[in-house]
């Protein structure tokens, strides 16, 4: 898939969401390692154009968050889930 091609995917799956859920966006919100993406970020803000703000929030947090949820699953604090 072209790398345009996919930029509208994820807008247009945005898009979907937001009419699905019938509500009122006030903002996208970029993270991680995507809001390194210039073109990723140009062309998916020029997409999801009826959305009033942006917010781009860079850096690469999951693997803290990962960690983090071990940590609290490991110690009790957290019941862990069973998938099946």
């Amino acid at each position: 898939m072209a790398e345009n091609q996919t930029y509208t995917k994820y807008a247009s799956n945005a898009g979907a969401i937001f009419t699905a859920l019938n509500v009122h966006v006030d903002a996208c919100i970029i993270t991680g390692s995507l809001a390194n993406f210039d073109r990723l970020k140009k062309d998916l803000l020029s997409n999801l154009r009826f959305i009033e703000q942006a917010i781009i929030y860079p850096g690469s947090f999951e693997l803290d968050a990962l960690v983090n949820g071990v940590y609290r699953s490991m110690s009790g604090e957290l019941k862990p889930k069973v998938y099946t």
